[in-house]
């Protein structure tokens, strides 16, 4: 065991077993960063299959962008899901009242979506075509 409470095993590679906090912090830090940017990816390419929709008007193109949208849902909430988990490690770290973090965290993200989904639902009210009356 190293001085950051990190357990390193060397025979064919490197064990690293993360005991402290900070160990911890970071790893999570790294795994939520991936689901982050794989999720902007996803939104980005979503976007892009919702212009092809507006431009050829076929219904595939429209079911791959909920499809995709979908799937950035899911790795949001993945990225989350990795943030309260930082923050519960940052505040048992710190001594502090973890359910307090938590609370002021989720309200923050859930304005945050909120937003966001309005701004997007927005946007796409013109790819729909108009209803006849």
């Amino acid at each position: 065991m190293n001085n950051k409470g990190t357990l390193v095993l060397d025979i064919d590679g490197t064990l690293e077993l993360y005991t402290d906090y900070e160990s911890k912090i970071a790893q999570y830090t790294r795994i939520r960063n991936m689901f982050k940017r794989t999720a902007l990816l996803e939104l980005i390419v979503m976007y892009m299959e919702l212009f092809v929709y507006m431009e050829v008007r076929r219904p595939f193109f429209l079911v791959i962008s909920v499809l995709l949208f979908l799937m950035f849902l899911v790795l949001f909430r993945a990225a989350l899901t990795m943030d309260e988990r930082m923050q519960v490690m940052k505040a048992k770290a710190g001594n502090e009242d973890v359910d307090l973090r938590l609370k002021e965290r989720t309200e923050r993200a859930r304005k945050v979506l909120m937003v966001g989904i309005m701004i997007s639902c927005l946007g796409l009210l013109d790819i729909f075509p108009e209803t006849v009356s």
